[in-house]
């Protein structure tokens, strides 16, 4: 009777025991989804103000990364208009052809999972170790190299077959992380993609539908953040048909019908003469022929009377030639009427 009590103490405590480990599970489990839920709202609630506030995508990165301990996390997408990395070591940041490269690699990793999946979203984990050494060699010593054990991410697809992923490197808890990417990835990419319509539409309100340059709605904006930085070596150039490639780098605004302006900061008056120059040159093979006006500041205060000066000049310049092109033709014309007579 005392071996069956004493059997029936141990069956009991066995339970209370199995009952604690399965309330310490389910514990961490809930606590676990908690911390997905918790992270996901915040990263969601980023996301609906990324139009307004660009950091917000980085900031939305450094949460996931926060949340899976991980050493980086990213955003790429199959057009690379939008690439985003935040990493909490710059040092181990992977950059150029590099990141190319893994980018690359984890959107063919994404595409064979697609091609064999119907779901919207996959999760997916590469680990570097001998499968994927056997399958992918060259991956496989990429990730060696650069010290990455890992990558998870989401990729997501949309109606057009268009591939974007989201995940981290080197994550501690691939578990948790694989819950919140799955719960953040399709917000992620949606709020990507209306950025970029914004982006699209907002450059098609700034460009001339023409020739592709600045139009006057950029140039009014240019105007105001010029003259509240007040830049030092400042110039106008006010030309009548350019190359846009002389003055790489600067913005060129269509003014109208045939005029052109470029605003070029910390350069001396010597060098912008000097590309007007180059201007010059360029188009004299072509028989073309433009009149140029030039305003230089040593600090711009006032950009819309730079801009009046330089416009004047290239005005005087384009009277100039015209009078000079007439006394030239006329020349020419008494010559041949003195010859034929």
């Amino acid at each position: 009777m005392q071996d069956f009590s004493e059997d029936l103490a141990e069956i009991f405590v066995s339970i209370l025991f199995i009952c604690a480990v399965f309330a310490f599970f389910l514990s961490s489990l809930e606590k676990r989804k908690r911390r997905v839920a918790s992270t996901t709202s915040k990263i969601k609630n980023l996301l609906l103000d990324i139009n307004r506030l660009d950091g917000n995508i980085e900031e939305a990165l450094r949460n996931i990364a926060v949340f899976a301990k991980s050493r980086s996390a990213f955003f790429v997408d199959t057009d690379e208009e939008f690439n985003f990395v935040f990493s909490f070591d710059s040092e181990k940041l992977i950059t150029g052809n590099g990141r190319k490269q893994l980018m690359s690699q984890l959107l063919n990793c994404a595409a064979k999972s697609k091609s064999s999946s119907q779901k919207t979203v996959d999760v997916i984990t590469v680990k570097c170790n001998s499968l994927l050494k056997k399958q992918n060699c060259e991956f496989y010593d990429f990730l060696a190299v650069h010290k990455i054990s890992s990558v998870v991410f989401a990729a997501v697809i949309d109606k057009r077959n268009r591939i974007s992923i989201l995940g981290v490197v080197n994550p501690k808890k691939i578990a948790s992380v694989k819950a919140m990417l799955y719960d953040v990835s399709v917000c992620f990419s949606i709020a990507i993609y209306n950025k970029k319509q914004l982006r699209k539409t907002e450059r098609a309100a700034i460009t001339d539908s023409l020739t592709g340059l600045l139009n006057r709605v950029a140039y009014n904006r240019e105007l105001k953040r010029l003259d509240k930085e007040k830049p030092k070596n400042f110039a106008c150039v006010y030309i009548a048909n350019t190359l846009k490639e002389v003055f790489y780098g600067y913005p060129v605004y269509r003014m109208g019908g045939d005029e052109f302006l470029i605003f070029v900061e910390y350069y001396d008056e010597r060098t912008v003469s000097r590309l007007i120059n180059i201007v010059f040159e360029r188009l004299e093979p072509m028989n073309y022929h433009v009149s140029v006006g030039m305003s230089y500041k040593e600090q711009n205060f006032n950009t819309e009377e730079t801009v009046l000066e330089a416009e004047k000049k290239m005005y005087d310049a384009k009277a100039k030639y015209y009078q000079t092109k007439a006394e030239n033709d006329a020349a020419a014309e008494s010559q041949k009427y003195k010859t034929v007579k």
